[in-house]
C-alpha cells in the first residue's frame, strides 16, 4: 500500500504505511527490496525529510 500511495503522490500516507509495516514485521520491511526502494523514493521527494523518515532510513541502512 505504501507504493500505491507513493505513486499517487501522497507521501505522508506512504510513509505512514511503511512505518506500520515496519511495526508489524520489522525485518521483512527493512530488508525487502520493494520497501527499500519506496523509502529511497520518499527520501528523494523530501527536501527536509521528517524525523520518522530519517530514523527509518537509518534503521534500514540506506
Amino acid at each position: 500500500m505504501s507504493r500505491v500511495h507513493l505513486c499517487a503522490a501522497d507521501h505522508e500516507k506512504s510513509l505512514l504505511r511503511i512505518l506500520q509495516a515496519e511495526h508489524i514485521a520489522p525485518q521483512m520491511t527493512r530488508f525487502h527490496p520493494s520497501a527499500r526502494e519506496t523509502v529511497r523514493q520518499l527520501q528523494r521527494n523530501h527536501r527536509k525529510p521528517p524525523e520518522s523518515l530519517r530514523l527509518l532510513v537509518g534503521r534500514m541502512g540506506i
